[in-house]
């Protein structure tokens, strides 16, 4: 002997339907939750650009190299002006480097990374004091 059982539903046509109820805060946290996501998207993109390019820009010259390396360590790694000028020093065996030595490198570093970047349209770069 078989058994069959079969429920369904009771359709009523012409009954009024509720609307849909929306959580203003969760939408609200959504929305935020995808901007961050985008903001993060897009200095993780910047991060990458700017470490390309300071490899790209300290390749062809032991010179170039140097003005990478100064940035890098200043604003990559935010050493003071000081600490940098030693790092730097030791780093390219050098006897020493003045901070006003070290002032004219940087300026030469920033205007060459920018001349480099290929988004130069999102840079803001202040050279010298």
């Amino acid at each position: 002997m078989k058994l069959e059982v079969s429920l369904s539903a009771i359709q009523y046509d012409g009954m009024p339907k509720s609307e849909t109820n929306e959580n203003g805060t969760e939408n609200s946290l959504i929305r935020q939750i995808a901007d961050l996501d985008d903001d993060r998207y897009r200095l993780e993109h910047q991060i990458v650009m700017v470490e390309k390019t300071l490899d790209v820009m300290g390749e062809p010259t032991r010179e170039s190299q140097q003005l990478s390396t100064l940035l890098h360590l200043r604003y990559i790694e935010r050493y003071s002006v000081k600490s940098c000028c030693e790092r730097l020093a030791t780093l390219f065996h050098l006897d020493y480097i003045s901070e006003s030595k070290f002032h004219r490198d940087e300026n030469e570093a920033l205007l060459l990374f920018v001349r480099i970047y290929p988004e130069r349209d999102d840079l803001i770069v202040k050279i010298g004091s």
